[in-house]
């Protein structure tokens, strides 16, 4: 079979298009990783929040208690 240029048999311009696909495809897929890091980091940070403002609520509360404990002994 004869070559002509990049259009050979099964030739150059496929294996280069075979390869682009792949080098799209793990681009793509380092992308969609990226966002969903970047989502769990979101949501990480998200849940530490909801954690802290449990743990201020709590506080108060407990302090609460405390001084209606306090004013219970002082009368």
């Amino acid at each position: 079979m004869e070559s002509n240029g990049l259009w050979d048999q099964g030739g150059f311009l496929t294996e280069m298009r075979k390869d682009t696909e792949k080098s799209l495809v793990v681009f793509v897929n380092e992308i969609s990783g990226k966002l969903n890091e970047s989502e769990l980091i979101d949501k990480k940070r998200a849940g530490v929040k909801k954690e802290g403002a449990r743990s201020v609520a709590l506080l108060r509360a407990a302090e609460e208690d405390k001084e209606s404990v306090q004013n219970r002994i002082r009368v």
